[in-house]
Parts: structure tokens; C-alpha cells; sequence
């Protein structure tokens, strides 16, 4: 798990989501990182709980990004 969060929080460093504004979704996470939709939302799921990721909910769609970077 720990490669895998590794590569899903540089994905969202290069695609630039520091801020609620640049939030990026689940797709765009998964296709950056090259990795199945379904590990990915997990890996989400367990790096929002532990406060390196934050999650936002806007227009029915959670957007992910690392806050403070």
C-alpha cells in the first residue's frame, strides 16, 4: 500500500492540486498514475482519513488535493 499511496501523491503533485481551486478527480488521479480506479480511490480513501490528502465534494464528484504544498 505504501508504493501505492506514494505514487497516487506524486500524481497529484504533478498534476498540480494544491488548493480546492486545482482539485483533481478520481479519473484524472488514476489516469496520471497509471493505476486501476479501484486501488486508487482506496489508497484515496486511507490518505484523506489520515489528513495528507484532502477530499472536497463539488457537483456530485469528490476532487482530491494535498493541502499546504
Amino acid at each position: 500500500m505504501q508504493n501505492e499511496e506514494k505514487a497516487i501523491t506524486e500524481a497529484i503533485k504533478a498534476l498540480n492540486a494544491k488548493n480546492e481551486q486545482s482539485a483533481k478527480a478520481l479519473t484524472e488521479i488514476s489516469a496520471k498514475c497509471s493505476r486501476p480506479r479501484g486501488v486508487v480511490s482506496n489508497a484515496l480513501d486511507h490518505l484523506s482519513k489520515s489528513g495528507k490528502v484532502s477530499k472536497l465534494s463539488k457537483d456530485g464528484k469528490s476532487l482530491y488535493y494535498i493541502p499546504g504544498k
